[in-house]
């Protein structure tokens, strides 16, 4: 295609005036032609329709389906969620209570033990200067010896013991 036929007609001049009377305008691509041909069969492009309008269809129910097979789960995961939720709480519900100082309190008198009315307290850094025997060989040590230890009444010190007599 040459330079030539893209340049607008009113450029060129022309005094033939065989075209009807409409501006001429710069135009990048010829005119189409439109042939008179053989018409399209109608069944087929309907049928062509109506195929891709089932394959949405069908596309469309499996999503559906699939999306709400995902709500079923996610309410049993709901539900599960819950069940687990209650059983945290009373289990926690549970160690508050066994650890109340009134049921330990009722825990130890069923094991023998009672309760301290003037409570002594060991001062550790007094004893530093004499061999001090382990916690579990205590529990062995005739009461004379225990009442032999240098002794506090005051609690303020952190690094104090409880001894019951």
């Amino acid at each position: 295609m040459a330079i030539s036929q893209l340049a607008p007609n009113e450029l060129t001049p022309s005094h033939n005036s065989t075209r009807s009377r409409r501006p001429n305008f710069l135009k990048l691509a010829p005119e189409f032609e439109i042939f008179s041909g053989e018409r399209t069969d109608r069944a087929g492009f309907i049928a062509i329709l109506i195929g891709i309008f089932l394959a949405g269809l069908i596309s469309l129910l499996v999503i559906n389906t699939l999306l709400t097979q995902d709500a079923f789960v996610l309410q049993r995961l709901k539900i599960q969620t819950n069940l687990f939720n209650d059983q945290r709480d009373a289990i926690v519900q549970l160690v508050a209570k066994e650890s109340s100082p009134e049921h330990l309190a009722a825990a130890a008198t069923k094991l023998g033990m009672i309760p301290a009315v003037n409570p002594e307290f060991l001062d550790l850094n007094a004893v530093s200067s004499q061999t001090v025997a382990p916690a579990s060989d205590i529990s062995n040590l005739p009461k004379a010896q225990l009442h032999n230890l240098p002794v506090t009444k005051t609690a303020t010190s952190s690094k104090r013991v409880k001894v019951a007599h």
